[in-house]
């Protein structure tokens, strides 16, 4: 077609007629036509007609998770669970500490826990000159040989009295040792393994001879890979190893020797979804993370009887209701003497724990003392 002015214009039904067909394998043209903003959103549903189903599917998974999100941080803030209404963490440590925290010495702490109204325990932690807890012992008499114990809350005593801990009433139990409690909530392997490495025991402990025992439970092998959980809620400063071969080498803190793997850990925690299920990565049964706790306890054993000749070293398992045969074996394995408690009493814990918080009572702390004695004692006949 001619205008006017001579120019040729092409036909609208020519122009329809160069479109390309659909259905030959041609992409189709989406309309720029600014006036029409739906065109666009109706070529690209036409090209990808799974786009919407995609669109929704992915807006009703957001909103599942939002959902979970809200019910987690409502039943977080609700759950049924002892909580501290007298805390003792602010008088008893200092958090200027190559092992993350520890205790001050010469302190006398209170510590509540109550359920409601109704108290869970309410009892009094003190520490020696050496910022060790106290074990006033009963009976009197010489004590030549010393009885070191290492571990967390277990071996401190959460929940109960000085005279009430595993190494008071071992002490009773086993007149010959003087107890020394290196125990201190929260902690893992390695801040024995550090302290071994790093100071002088015999500055502390007045015997020549005796044993080490570390109380030993499954969930210490989160907090020597500084897994997420203990990571975000109290073990960000610990100790950080890492295997070397067949051993350990110190690689600083959890948060400045990893620094992105920390970043990544503290994001997650933001959830109250990770929080409340307790999601925890790597998991304690993942090779590594045996492994490590294993070599961290290994090494700890060997400076150990290194610095004390003709001393022994034990590693107690604590009777609970999952274990870790892992760690166990590799331990028996390296010739660490392993004193399996597991089964003690069927497994249970006779003297209970402390409802909705979980520590042992002192009755549970009795038995498993006397049991160690026994234990102790038949291991010396034994290699005499």
């Amino acid at each position: 077609m001619i205008d006017r002015k001579g120019e040729t214009k092409t036909s609208p039904s020519a122009q329809k007629d160069d479109l390309p067909e659909k259905g030959h394998g041609q992409a189709v043209r989406i309309p720029q036509n600014s006036e029409d903003p739906g065109g666009f959103c109706r070529a690209l549903l036409h090209r990808h007609p799974n786009l919407l189903a995609l669109a929704f599917g992915l807006f009703l998974v957001a909103m599942i998770l939002t959902v979970v999100e809200i019910s987690c941080r409502y039943l977080e803030k609700h759950e049924k669970v002892a909580r501290t209404t007298v805390d003792f963490h602010p008088q008893l440590y200092t958090y200027e500490s190559k092992y993350g925290y520890e205790p001050l010495p010469n302190k006398s702490v209170r510590h509540v826990k109550c359920l409601g109204d109704t108290t869970v325990y309410d009892v009094t932690y003190s520490t020696d000159a050496h910022g060790l807890r106290n074990t006033p012992l009963e009976s009197d008499g010489p004590r030549t040989r010393f009885a070191v114990f290492f571990g967390g809350s277990i071996t401190f005593g959460m929940g109960v009295e000085d005279n009430e801990t595993l190494p008071a009433f071992f002490g009773e139990y086993a007149p010959d040792y003087a107890p020394y409690n290196y125990g201190v909530p929260g902690y893992g392997p390695q801040q024995m393994l550090l302290k071994l490495e790093t100071e002088d025991l015999r500055k502390t402990i007045r015997e020549p001879t005796g044993i080490a025992v570390y109380t030993f439970i499954p969930g210490h092998i989160r907090r020597a890979v500084g897994s997420l959980q203990p990571y975000n809620r109290w073990a960000m400063g610990f100790p950080y190893y890492k295997l070397n071969g067949d051993s350990v080498q110190y690689a600083g803190n959890f948060r400045t020797g990893r620094p992105l793997l920390a970043r990544l850990y503290t994001g997650l925690f933001r959830s109250a979804v990770v929080r409340y299920f307790h999601i925890d990565f790597p998991p304690i049964s993942c090779d590594y993370s045996t492994t490590l706790t294993a070599a961290i306890i290994k090494r700890s054993a060997e400076l150990f009887q290194r610095e004390f000749p003709g001393s022994r070293f034990y590693v107690l398992v604590y009777p609970l209701h999952f274990r870790a045969d892992k760690v166990l074996s590799q331990l028996k394995d390296a010739g660490v003497a392993v004193l399996d408690h597991q089964n003690l009493y069927g497994g249970v814990l006779l003297g209970g724990r402390f409802e909705f918080e979980g520590h042992p009572k002192p009755e549970s702390h009795e038995r498993v003392a006397r049991a160690l004695s026994e234990d102790i004692e038949a291991y010396r006949e034994t290699s005499q």
